[in-house]
């Protein structure tokens, strides 16, 4: 058990990060068990030198004492992606669970309910949000070319600039196939480029971050680009 604060009936703020971690590395062993992944984003990322740690089912986020301070960290995740966030947090007041579900969380979770309740916290987000829930269940994102628009599973629009669009419906044209960077430059940017011209290798970047999956649009190296699927996901178009 953690330490109360005195008068106050919170825990302190380091027992309650030891018990985020513990509640957060069950939760990521429940979630493995079943066929997803999770990241605790207030842990550096385990990964090798040189290698792109492939995007979770699931981001978790454990609250500090003030867990408002979590608000901008929040919109931060929210502008880079849209994976589903659930927030590890003792028992907060509502006025500040509501200002963390606004910034961006779908859950906040509290750290004294047992871990099953919290797999079927996690489970329910990723449900809502159509990512599949488990082994076996595929999520589909969709391509609509009438509207030129790229809607994630859970029916939500990445909103593409029209050169980004352009630059995923090229690519998704022959998924596997490489497309080289002038080929990009013709048909998106609309002109040619140099060999140190990096507004096509600048535009794969954003699509990437817009996507949430750096897997999805593979470098070929000297070559180009290719569209190598989701790593959760099927594409339908229409």
């Amino acid at each position: 058990m953690g330490h109360l604060r005195p008068g106050s009936g919170s825990l302190d703020p380091l027992a309650a990060e030891r018990l985020a971690e513990r509640l957060a590395e069950r939760l990521v062993a429940l979630l493995a068990e079943a066929g997803l992944s999770a990241r605790l984003l207030n842990q550096a990322p385990r990964r090798q030198p040189g290698t792109t740690e492939p995007a979770p089912d699931l981001l978790l986020l454990a609250a500090p004492a003030e867990a408002e301070l979590l608000v901008p960290e929040l919109r931060r995740q929210r502008a880079a992606h849209r994976l589903p966030c659930l927030v590890l947090a003792p028992r907060l007041p509502g006025a500040v669970v509501a200002a963390l579900l606004e910034a961006g969380a779908d859950g906040v979770m509290d750290l004294h309910e047992p871990v099953e309740v919290a797999f079927a916290h996690a489970r329910a987000v990723l449900r809502r949000g159509g990512w599949g829930t488990g082994r076996g269940e595929t999520a589909a994102w969709r391509l609509v070319p009438t509207r030129r628009a790229l809607l994630r599973p859970c029916g939500t629009d990445t909103e593409l600039t029209s050169a980004e669009f352009d630059l995923f419906r090229l690519l998704t044209i022959a998924p596997g196939e490489t497309v080289c960077r002038d080929t990009v430059a013709h048909h998106v940017l609309r002109r040619r480029i140099d060999p140190t011209d990096r507004s096509v290798d600048n535009l794969v970047m954003r699509l990437r971050r817009k996507l949430g999956d750096d897997k999805a649009v593979k470098t070929v190296r000297g070559l180009g680009y290719m569209f190598a699927g989701f790593e959760r996901g099927t594409l339908l178009v229409g």
